[in-house]
């Protein structure tokens, strides 16, 4: 069956160079005979091939326009033309983008365009605006620091990481990048000086410019009253010009990307990344800023699990334009103009439990290491809980069992903070409600509660019942056998450390 060739109902069929050449031959034969001389190297067969080769570049012009009307074919510019139609752009090549914070002398001034490096791969990064050292609070003790507060120490800037209170003396020092512990207070070190300031900077070279943490830390040119420069967080990666694959496939998904509410999508998208195990979202479609904090047209969501970056990126991309993102973790995310974006979520806040189990057990059964496999049970059983989950004791105490040998738990008392041995009530007697040293008593039948307001007990009775504030005189009790309510923003973090197992031998 003879090819046909052209535009058909297949598609193009175009004539490669070899079938022209032969066309040629046979039209040529066909008037002057088949005697003709048409070899490579007679004067006919040279101008055939030369007519062939012409011929040929018509044919795959055809095949180009033809071509550019199917973009699973169209390539380059025209890939480009087609994408248009439906709104879909090539991303162009954007640099990386750092956060860099400058440490020295107060009112020193970073011009734009200052250039940065990396210490280990010498890649530089060259600030967009200018920025103006201001001086940082000095370190005082015994004061309570959140998380990003800076103070200076010694002729050092130190950044909190961990939220807590100072120390009674002394501080933060020491001058390498380095955690500090300063009382309950986490700090790195900044840099040197007395003042900072924060910028931002976008790598000189386009694409994945790696900037690690703490990396880019070099001055490339002097800048007075400049003592240091420094990244707290990695760069955002920039991206190379998308390829024609890259592009076929963004518009693939652009079109065929489902409708769906704008709320259940969001949440969608986030469940999606690598290492989120559960997503709240929290809306606030009015006019004013609601009781939980979220501003205005705004929606913050409560993420557990997953890299922060990815989870900026995701928010950039389901949250509509016009719509602010609200948390207690901020950070930035690269539109497809190169833009960079603040974005907000929130992590939960981590609400420690301390747990006290009196365990009784079958002393053939019993493991030896039977009090750590009660305590892991613990640990694996909240690490299984979605954040707003309140501890429960009867939930906590039922992974007991899971260990062999386990007969019964004849007590179970949790609360959010260390629990003592239990000591029998006494008449007015002073109990401590103070964090980390609270009274801890049994009375009523052998029940235990935890002092919540300091004061003298009265003259006879004591706490009785479930209660959570109990009046004691002028203590207070709660009874500690009660659930730890855990709020929608919280999460009840279970630590061995903070779980005790009294463990004795029983009869089945």
């Amino acid at each position: 069956m003879a090819i046909v060739y052209g535009l058909t109902d297949q598609g193009l069929v175009i004539k490669s160079r070899l079938v022209i050449r032969a066309d040629i031959n046979a039209a040529l034969q066909l008037v002057f005979g088949n005697s003709i001389n048409l070899s490579d190297r007679s004067i006919l067969g040279q101008l055939v091939g030369i007519i062939s080769d012409r011929l040929g570049v018509l044919w795959e012009l055809a095949e180009r326009v033809n071509s550019s009307q199917d973009p699973d074919k169209a390539t380059k510019s025209l890939l480009d033309a087609i994408s248009l139609i439906t709104g879909t752009f090539r991303p162009d090549a954007l640099a990386s983008v750092a956060l860099l914070t400058f440490t020295g002398a107060d009112t020193t001034v970073i011009p734009a365009l200052s250039e940065f490096r990396t210490a280990s791969t010498f890649k530089n990064f060259a600030t967009v605006d200018s920025a103006t050292l201001v001086l940082v609070d000095v370190w005082a003790a015994l004061t309570l620091y959140e998380l990003g507060d800076r103070v200076s120490n010694s002729s050092n800037v130190y950044q909190c990481i961990q939220a807590g209170t100072s120390a009674a003396s002394v501080g933060p020092t020491g001058f390498t990048p380095d955690v500090t512990l300063d009382g309950s207070v986490l700090w790195t070190f900044v840099g040197q000086g007395l003042a900072a300031a924060d910028a931002i900077a976008e790598s000189v070279d386009l694409g994945p410019i790696v900037g690690s943490t703490k990396d880019i830390t070099d001055i490339v040119n002097s800048i007075p009253g400049l003592q240091s420069v420094i990244n707290l967080s990695d760069a955002i990666l920039g991206r190379l010009e998308a390829k024609d694959p890259e592009l076929r496939t963004l518009r693939f998904n652009e079109l065929s990307a489902a409708g769906s509410s704008p709320f259940d999508a969001l949440r969608g998208q986030l469940l999606k990344l690598s290492g989120v195990t559960s997503v709240t979202l929290f809306p606030n479609n009015t006019d004013t800023t609601d009781g939980d904090g979220v501003p205005p047209h705004s929606v913050e969501a409560l993420v557990l699990g997953g890299t922060d970056q990815t989870i900026f990126d995701a928010l950039l991309k389901g949250v509509a334009a016009g719509i602010g993102t609200h948390g207690n973790t901020p950070g930035f995310s690269l539109d497809s103009q190169g833009t960079l974006q603040a974005e907000n979520f929130s992590r939960a806040i981590p609400v420690p439990v301390y747990i006290r189990l009196s365990v009784s057990f079958d002393s053939t059964s019993y493991p030896s290491d039977g009090d750590a496999q009660i305590k892991t049970a613990i640990i694996n059983y909240g690490a299984a809980q979605s954040s707003g989950r309140d501890a429960v004791p009867a939930a906590l105490s039922a992974q007991a069992f899971k260990v062999n040998g386990v007969i019964n738990v004849t007590q179970k008392l949790v609360y959010t903070d260390v629990i003592g041995v239990p000591a029998a009530w006494v008449a007015s007697t002073a109990y401590s409600a103070t964090v980390g040293t609270r009274s801890v008593v049994t009375n009523d039948g052998g029940r235990a509660y935890i002092c919540i307001t300091a004061g003298t007990s009265a003259g006879s009775g004591g706490p009785t019942g479930v209660g959570t504030d109990i009046t004691d005189n002028t203590a207070h009790w709660a009874f500690l056998e009660n659930s730890v309510i855990i709020t929608s923003r919280q999460s009840a973090e279970y630590q061995t450390a903070h779980i005790t197992v009294i463990s004795t031998s029983g009869t089945p």
